[in-house]
């Protein structure tokens, strides 16, 4: 299988790449017996002057150009833009006045969110049925196992 696969390489590798051209006898050479005449150009070109386009434009953008350069600002005075875009601009005086107003609100709501996030229920129990402290008979209860309740005071939600 090698020796094959040697063979089809080596015929590949002696056939030429590029044949030349074969050229026919009508192909092979063109007639040259009349070509030291020169041919003359029949083109009718027009009067050059400075009434063209090309001209014109340039005397309009000349005269545009020297009108803008009239019309510039002097180098102490401020660009038209700089002074347009400082008319639209809002001045550091206003934006100091707003990022303190809203640093202002923003720790009011801070502050809300802790409160609501650090709120915890009051220290005391409320009691479905308060009644329930005086319901134990005073006589039934053996010695040392009584609370002493005398002080408690059973608030409504009213108070």
């Amino acid at each position: 299988m090698l020796g094959r696969a040697r063979l089809v390489t080596r015929q590949r590798t002696f056939t030429p790449l590029l044949l030349p051209r074969q050229r026919h006898a009508s192909t092979a050479h063109s007639d040259h017996h009349n070509h030291h005449q020169t041919e003359e150009d029949s083109t009718v070109y027009p009067k050059e002057g400075f009434a063209t386009p090309a001209w014109r434009r340039f005397f309009v953008v000349s005269l545009i150009a020297g009108a803008l350069y009239q019309l510039a600002p002097k180098p102490s005075e401020e660009a038209f833009i700089t002074r347009w875009l400082a008319m639209y601009t809002t001045t550091s005086e206003k934006w100091l006045d707003m990022n303190v107003r809203h640093t202002v609100l923003s720790v009011d709501a801070a502050e809300g969110v802790n409160l609501f996030t650090t709120a915890s229920r009051p220290a005391m129990h409320r009691m479905r049925f308060p009644q329930m402290l005086d319901n134990a008979s005073p006589f039934n209860v053996q010695v040392g196992l009584n609370a002493d309740t005398r002080d408690f005071v059973a608030k409504t939600e009213k108070e």
